[in-house]
């Protein structure tokens, strides 16, 4: 059984359809991207898989079960706009965000050393976010700790998922 699976999934707006009978599986540890041009559905498609709108026909299955709110806690996103602030450390930050998810400071900072190491930016952990490129700042965001403890992790940009080591996480 396949972790996430998306079954000719429609959603409407009126008499404009916004996603016509997407279908697609994605297995454990698998990065799975949604390509396509503006308005093709993908940002529609993620809220649906989300759990933030409902399909309007189909289904969308975790580990063979519909969407509930029981599942907020295996769910993580990372959008573009990160909401982080450009002149604290990327270490302060994360951890404590990791914090008010309940994790402990000392868990956390272990956490985010490992996940900076993984993705082969260690050097982040001390620099402010304004520091780094765009694409850094995502992959940074990326190493939050309580985002590394979900069993899904989506994200709406590519910069997030093309970091090479993340295929064996």
């Amino acid at each position: 059984m396949k972790p996430l699976k998306v079954e000719r999934v429609v959603k409407e707006y009126g008499d404009k359809t916004a996603v016509n009978g997407i279908s697609f599986e994605v297995s454990e540890g698998e990065i799975y991207g949604l390509l396509g041009a503006n308005g093709a559905g993908k940002t529609t498609t993620m809220r649906m898989v989300l759990g933030l709108i409902y399909p309007d026909g189909g289904s969308i299955l975790y580990n063979g079960k519909p969407y509930s709110p029981q599942l907020l806690p295996m769910l993580g996103y990372l959008p573009e706009e990160r909401g982080m602030y450009p002149k604290v450390k990327v270490s302060d930050q994360l951890i404590y965000l990791a914090q008010l998810r309940g994790m402990k400071p000392k868990d956390a900072d272990r956490n985010l050393k490992y996940w900076l190491e993984r993705f082969n930016v260690p050097e982040y952990y001390n620099k402010k976010m304004e520091e780094l490129s765009k694409g850094n700042q995502q992959k940074s965001s990326l190493s939050r700790p309580s985002s590394m403890s979900r069993k899904f992790l989506f994200s709406t940009k590519r910069s997030a998922v093309s970091i090479p080591s993340m295929s064996n996480c």
